[in-house]
């Protein structure tokens, strides 16, 4: 956070001043004292967020600067196109068993391949149109639930 709280008691004091000078000509003492409370207590939480505010736009901009000088040093001017080697493949006691799951894998797909065929939706068929009277016995009927 940014300053003192010092911050918060001037500004408050200052509205408070200023809503009861500008209030007294207008009010009894008991409503401008307490509309120059309410006036102090507003402004000083204003102040206090407006402090609270700045200093975290100052604190991300000081990040900002310090990571842009360590992180633009080597970017972009190398690219790394190889591949991790995965770890399942490359110990010789678990190659049997993932051999054994690709097996387990490619008949399950073949099985399953038999079962299933995407461009062959099952046809739609179209009721024949209903006459008038089986209409209405249908709605008499749905009514009476």
């Amino acid at each position: 956070m940014i300053g003192s709280i010092r911050w918060n008691l001037y500004i408050g004091a200052a509205a408070a001043v200023i809503t009861l000078l500008s209030s007294f000509s207008n009010n009894i003492l008991t409503t401008t004292l307490l509309r120059s409370l309410y006036s102090f207590l507003f402004l000083f939480a204003i102040m206090f967020a407006f402090r609270w505010f700045i200093g975290m736009l100052i604190e991300w901009n000081s990040m900002k600067r310090a990571g842009s000088a360590e992180d633009s040093a080597g970017k972009g001017q190398a690219i790394d196109f190889t591949t991790p080697a995965d770890e399942s493949y490359s110990s010789t006691s678990d190659s049997k068993h993932v051999s054994e799951e690709s097996q387990a894998i490619e008949t399950g797909r073949q099985e399953e391949s038999g079962d299933f065929s995407p461009l062959d939706p099952p046809k739609l068929t179209t009721k024949k149109e209903s006459s008038a009277e089986e209409m209405a016995q249908a709605l008499r009927h749905l009514s009476e639930k």
